[in-house]
């Protein structure tokens, strides 16, 4: 499955989200817990990110993005965080999570409730 050209943002598999899942699943896997004041101060930190395009540098000797991490080596700092009961917004749930870390050679941490077997 290859990305949509028309999505160029988050907000864009948000939309697309909207059209195509249950009120119930959308509130259950966009929802904060509690108040959501954590959720919002995650947010709001998120957006004042920026990143530096690094025009005409050379990038021919190492990734500046591999890093080791408990005695794993990982190409990039890209995790999927476990979230719970994926079967809400694909059939295949975790495995088609999986599946996409694997084809991003990201690392996939499930959740203790996950909607498959962890075996």
């Amino acid at each position: 499955m290859r990305i949509p050209p028309n999505f160029a943002a988050l907000s864009d598999y948000e939309n697309a989200a909207r059209e195509r899942l249950s009120s119930n699943a959308l509130a259950y896997l966009g929802g904060a817990s509690a108040d959501g004041i954590t959720h919002q101060e995650n947010s709001t930190a998120f957006s004042r990110l920026k990143l530096m395009p690094r025009v005409l540098e050379d990038f021919s000797g190492p990734s500046g993005t591999t890093l080791e991490l408990l005695g794993h080596k990982l190409p990039h700092p890209i995790m999927l965080a476990p979230i719970a009961y994926q079967k809400l917004a694909h059939q295949d749930g975790e495995l088609a999570a999986i599946l996409g870390a694997i084809a991003a050679q990201a690392t996939f941490i499930t959740s203790t409730h996950s909607s498959v077997s962890l075996e």
